[in-house]
Protein backbone atom coordinates (compact mmCIF):
# COMPACT_ATOMS: atom_id res chain seq x y z
CA UNK A 1 0.00 0.00 0.00
CA UNK A 2 2.63 2.32 1.02
CA UNK A 3 4.73 1.59 -2.52
CA UNK A 4 1.55 2.22 -4.56
CA UNK A 5 0.61 5.56 -2.34
CA UNK A 6 4.24 6.52 -3.55
CA UNK A 7 3.82 5.57 -7.14
CA UNK A 8 6.70 3.16 -6.46
CA UNK A 9 7.19 -0.15 -8.27
CA UNK A 10 10.81 -1.48 -8.36
CA UNK A 11 11.38 -4.59 -9.80
CA UNK A 12 11.75 -7.49 -7.26
CA UNK A 13 15.40 -8.77 -6.66
CA UNK A 14 15.37 -12.50 -7.80
CA UNK A 15 18.55 -14.33 -7.60
CA UNK A 16 19.71 -16.12 -10.82
CA UNK A 17 17.18 -19.16 -11.32
CA UNK A 18 19.97 -22.25 -10.96
CA UNK A 19 20.06 -24.91 -13.39
CA UNK A 20 20.63 -28.43 -12.46
CA UNK A 21 21.34 -31.66 -14.24
CA UNK A 22 18.87 -34.22 -14.49
CA UNK A 23 19.72 -37.45 -13.73
CA UNK A 24 20.30 -40.21 -16.38
CA UNK A 25 21.29 -43.21 -14.08
CA UNK A 26 21.31 -47.49 -14.99
CA UNK A 27 19.37 -48.60 -12.50
CA UNK A 28 17.93 -52.29 -12.75
CA UNK A 29 15.12 -53.69 -10.89
CA UNK A 30 15.94 -54.13 -7.39
CA UNK A 31 18.12 -57.24 -6.77
CA UNK A 32 16.78 -59.80 -4.35
CA UNK A 33 20.10 -59.38 -2.21
CA UNK A 34 18.85 -55.85 -1.45
CA UNK A 35 15.00 -56.75 -0.96
CA UNK A 36 16.53 -59.41 1.70
CA UNK A 37 18.30 -56.82 2.91
CA UNK A 38 15.38 -54.22 3.30
CA UNK A 39 13.24 -56.88 4.59
CA UNK A 40 15.66 -57.44 7.68
CA UNK A 41 14.89 -53.70 8.20
CA UNK A 42 11.07 -53.90 8.33
CA UNK A 43 10.99 -52.31 4.96
CA UNK A 44 8.14 -54.42 3.14
CA UNK A 45 7.54 -55.02 -0.31
CA UNK A 46 4.96 -52.43 -0.99
CA UNK A 47 6.88 -49.87 0.41
CA UNK A 48 9.60 -50.86 -1.71
CA UNK A 49 7.39 -50.25 -4.42
CA UNK A 50 5.63 -47.28 -3.65
CA UNK A 51 8.88 -45.58 -3.63
CA UNK A 52 10.28 -47.00 -6.05
CA UNK A 53 13.43 -48.44 -4.79
CA UNK A 54 15.81 -49.90 -7.51
CA UNK A 55 19.02 -51.14 -7.59
CA UNK A 56 22.97 -50.30 -9.36
CA UNK A 57 25.59 -52.82 -8.79
CA UNK A 58 26.07 -53.10 -4.66
CA UNK A 59 24.19 -49.64 -3.98
CA UNK A 60 20.39 -49.24 -3.14
CA UNK A 61 18.76 -46.65 -5.59
CA UNK A 62 16.54 -44.12 -3.46
CA UNK A 63 15.32 -41.68 -6.58
CA UNK A 64 13.13 -38.39 -5.88
CA UNK A 65 10.65 -37.67 -8.22
CA UNK A 66 8.91 -34.66 -8.76
CA UNK A 67 5.72 -34.41 -11.29
CA UNK A 68 6.63 -37.95 -12.22
CA UNK A 69 10.17 -37.26 -13.36
CA UNK A 70 13.23 -38.49 -11.63
CA UNK A 71 14.89 -35.80 -10.23
CA UNK A 72 17.74 -37.06 -8.33
CA UNK A 73 19.28 -40.57 -7.33
CA UNK A 74 20.61 -41.62 -4.03
CA UNK A 75 22.60 -44.46 -3.49
CA UNK A 76 23.76 -46.29 -0.40
CA UNK A 77 25.14 -50.14 0.72
CA UNK A 78 24.08 -51.78 3.24
CA UNK A 79 27.49 -50.76 5.12
CA UNK A 80 26.41 -47.23 5.03
CA UNK A 81 28.18 -46.07 1.65
CA UNK A 82 26.31 -43.45 0.34
CA UNK A 83 26.70 -41.02 -2.92
CA UNK A 84 24.36 -39.28 -5.00
CA UNK A 85 23.96 -38.52 -8.52
CA UNK A 86 26.00 -34.69 -9.66
CA UNK A 87 24.70 -31.38 -9.75
CA UNK A 88 21.13 -32.62 -9.32
CA UNK A 89 17.90 -30.67 -7.69
CA UNK A 90 17.94 -30.52 -4.44
CA UNK A 91 14.67 -32.03 -3.20
CA UNK A 92 12.79 -34.36 -0.24
CA UNK A 93 12.83 -37.96 -1.00
CA UNK A 94 9.14 -39.42 -1.21
CA UNK A 95 7.03 -37.30 -2.65
CA UNK A 96 5.98 -39.79 -4.88
CA UNK A 97 4.58 -42.05 -1.81
CA UNK A 98 2.58 -38.81 -0.56
CA UNK A 99 -1.08 -39.10 -0.79
CA UNK A 100 -2.25 -35.51 -2.56
CA UNK A 101 -5.06 -34.83 0.14
CA UNK A 102 -2.42 -34.84 3.12
CA UNK A 103 -2.20 -32.14 5.31
CA UNK A 104 0.22 -32.74 7.50
CA UNK A 105 3.78 -34.43 6.67
CA UNK A 106 6.92 -35.86 8.87
CA UNK A 107 10.73 -34.94 7.98
CA UNK A 108 12.86 -37.13 8.84
CA UNK A 109 16.74 -37.47 8.20
CA UNK A 110 16.75 -40.81 5.95
CA UNK A 111 15.28 -42.46 3.34
CA UNK A 112 14.85 -45.90 5.81
CA UNK A 113 13.16 -43.55 8.41
CA UNK A 114 11.07 -42.06 5.74
CA UNK A 115 9.73 -45.34 4.50
CA UNK A 116 9.29 -46.66 8.50
CA UNK A 117 6.87 -44.01 9.18
CA UNK A 118 4.93 -44.01 5.86
CA UNK A 119 4.28 -48.25 7.06
CA UNK A 120 3.54 -46.29 10.33
CA UNK A 121 0.44 -44.40 8.59
CA UNK A 122 2.05 -40.81 8.43
CA UNK A 123 3.43 -39.46 5.28
CA UNK A 124 7.13 -38.85 5.67
CA UNK A 125 9.85 -37.31 3.34
CA UNK A 126 13.59 -37.26 3.85
CA UNK A 127 15.92 -34.69 3.73
CA UNK A 128 18.42 -34.74 1.12
CA UNK A 129 21.97 -34.59 3.19
CA UNK A 130 20.98 -35.34 7.09
CA UNK A 131 20.78 -33.12 9.50
CA UNK A 132 23.28 -29.95 10.11
CA UNK A 133 22.93 -26.56 8.68
CA UNK A 134 22.23 -27.84 4.70
CA UNK A 135 18.60 -27.13 4.43
CA UNK A 136 18.29 -23.11 2.80
CA UNK A 137 18.59 -25.61 -0.44
CA UNK A 138 16.38 -27.67 -0.48
CA UNK A 139 14.45 -25.43 0.94
CA UNK A 140 14.02 -23.01 -1.35
CA UNK A 141 13.17 -25.40 -3.97
CA UNK A 142 10.53 -27.05 -1.95
CA UNK A 143 8.83 -24.42 -0.02
CA UNK A 144 5.91 -24.00 -2.33
CA UNK A 145 5.16 -27.49 -2.48
CA UNK A 146 5.58 -27.72 1.36
CA UNK A 147 2.92 -24.82 1.52
CA UNK A 148 0.34 -27.01 1.27
CA UNK A 149 0.71 -29.18 4.61
CA UNK A 150 -0.81 -27.41 7.56
CA UNK A 151 1.44 -29.18 10.09
CA UNK A 152 5.27 -30.38 10.11
CA UNK A 153 6.32 -32.76 12.31
CA UNK A 154 9.87 -32.61 12.77
CA UNK A 155 11.72 -35.82 13.68
CA UNK A 156 15.13 -35.61 13.55
CA UNK A 157 18.39 -37.15 15.43
CA UNK A 158 18.70 -35.70 19.08
CA UNK A 159 22.37 -34.63 18.49
CA UNK A 160 24.04 -31.26 17.63
CA UNK A 161 23.29 -31.83 13.61
CA UNK A 162 19.96 -32.51 14.33
CA UNK A 163 19.91 -29.51 16.87
CA UNK A 164 21.02 -27.41 14.16
CA UNK A 165 18.62 -28.96 10.89
CA UNK A 166 15.81 -28.24 13.43
CA UNK A 167 16.37 -24.89 13.94
CA UNK A 168 16.85 -23.90 10.38
CA UNK A 169 14.00 -25.89 9.33
CA UNK A 170 11.79 -24.03 11.95
CA UNK A 171 13.00 -20.42 11.34
CA UNK A 172 12.64 -21.15 7.32
CA UNK A 173 8.61 -23.17 7.33
CA UNK A 174 7.01 -21.26 10.67
CA UNK A 175 7.23 -21.84 14.15
CA UNK A 176 3.66 -21.87 14.13
CA UNK A 177 3.04 -25.80 12.09
CA UNK A 178 6.68 -27.01 13.21
CA UNK A 179 5.94 -29.86 15.51
CA UNK A 180 8.99 -31.94 17.61
CA UNK A 181 8.79 -35.31 17.85
CA UNK A 182 10.09 -37.72 20.03
CA UNK A 183 10.47 -41.39 19.22
CA UNK A 184 10.57 -44.32 21.99
CA UNK A 185 14.18 -45.04 19.94
CA UNK A 186 16.69 -43.32 18.14
CA UNK A 187 14.81 -43.29 14.45
CA UNK A 188 11.89 -44.37 12.96
CA UNK A 189 13.54 -47.52 11.61
CA UNK A 190 14.42 -48.35 14.59
CA UNK A 191 11.60 -48.36 15.78
CA UNK A 192 10.21 -50.58 12.97
CA UNK A 193 12.34 -53.23 14.08
CA UNK A 194 11.48 -53.20 17.52
CA UNK A 195 7.89 -53.69 16.55
CA UNK A 196 6.64 -50.48 18.18
CA UNK A 197 3.43 -50.16 17.98
CA UNK A 198 1.28 -48.03 15.93
CA UNK A 199 -0.37 -46.73 19.12
CA UNK A 200 2.65 -46.07 20.51
CA UNK A 201 3.46 -44.15 17.51
CA UNK A 202 0.36 -42.84 17.29
CA UNK A 203 0.89 -41.06 20.57
CA UNK A 204 3.84 -39.81 19.77
CA UNK A 205 2.70 -37.64 17.25
CA UNK A 206 -0.01 -36.54 19.34
CA UNK A 207 2.56 -35.43 21.92
CA UNK A 208 4.43 -33.73 19.90
CA UNK A 209 5.68 -30.21 21.27
CA UNK A 210 4.65 -26.99 19.39
CA UNK A 211 7.30 -24.19 19.61
CA UNK A 212 4.84 -21.82 21.14
CA UNK A 213 6.14 -19.78 24.19
CA UNK A 214 6.47 -21.13 28.10
CA UNK A 215 3.16 -18.99 28.77
CA UNK A 216 0.94 -20.47 26.27
CA UNK A 217 -0.23 -23.69 27.11
CA UNK A 218 -3.11 -25.96 25.88
CA UNK A 219 -5.54 -27.13 27.84
CA UNK A 220 -4.48 -30.84 28.13
CA UNK A 221 -1.10 -29.09 30.39
CA UNK A 222 -3.88 -28.35 33.40
CA UNK A 223 -5.81 -32.36 33.02
CA UNK A 224 -4.16 -33.97 36.34
CA UNK A 225 -4.28 -30.28 38.16
CA UNK A 226 -8.27 -30.31 37.65
CA UNK A 227 -8.85 -33.37 38.48
CA UNK A 228 -7.01 -33.50 41.71
CA UNK A 229 -8.88 -30.40 42.37
CA UNK A 230 -12.37 -32.47 42.16
CA UNK A 231 -11.60 -35.27 42.62
CA UNK A 232 -8.55 -35.56 45.74
CA UNK A 233 -4.67 -36.66 44.65
CA UNK A 234 -4.66 -40.31 42.82
CA UNK A 235 -3.27 -41.71 45.88
CA UNK A 236 -4.96 -40.07 48.66
CA UNK A 237 -8.81 -38.91 49.29
CA UNK A 238 -9.84 -35.63 50.09
CA UNK A 239 -12.84 -34.71 52.34
CA UNK A 240 -15.58 -37.49 52.43
CA UNK A 241 -18.26 -39.12 50.27
CA UNK A 242 -22.34 -39.48 50.17
CA UNK A 243 -23.46 -42.64 51.36
CA UNK A 244 -24.63 -43.30 48.07
CA UNK A 245 -22.49 -45.99 46.45
CA UNK A 246 -23.36 -44.89 42.85
CA UNK A 247 -21.99 -41.24 43.18
CA UNK A 248 -19.65 -42.41 46.19
CA UNK A 249 -16.44 -41.72 44.15
CA UNK A 250 -17.21 -39.28 41.68
CA UNK A 251 -18.31 -36.94 44.77
CA UNK A 252 -16.92 -35.91 47.08
CA UNK A 253 -17.16 -33.30 50.52
CA UNK A 254 -14.06 -31.41 51.42
CA UNK A 255 -13.62 -29.87 54.57
CA UNK A 256 -15.19 -26.36 54.83
CA UNK A 257 -17.53 -27.34 51.87
CA UNK A 258 -20.96 -28.14 52.34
Amino acid sequence: DAADWLGIRPDPIREPKREYAKPKPQLSSLSDAHRAWLLSRGITDETMQAFGLKSKAEFIAFPSTLDGEVVRVKYRTKDKRFSQEKDCVHCLFGWQAIDPKARSVALVEGELDAMALHQYGMPTLSVPDGGGRKQGHWIETEYERLSRFDTIFLVLDDDEAGHAARDEIVERLGEERCRLVQLPAKDANDCLMAKVTKDVMRSCFRQAQSLDPEELKRPSDFYAQLRNEFFGQPDRDVGFGPPLPSVRAQLRFRHGEL
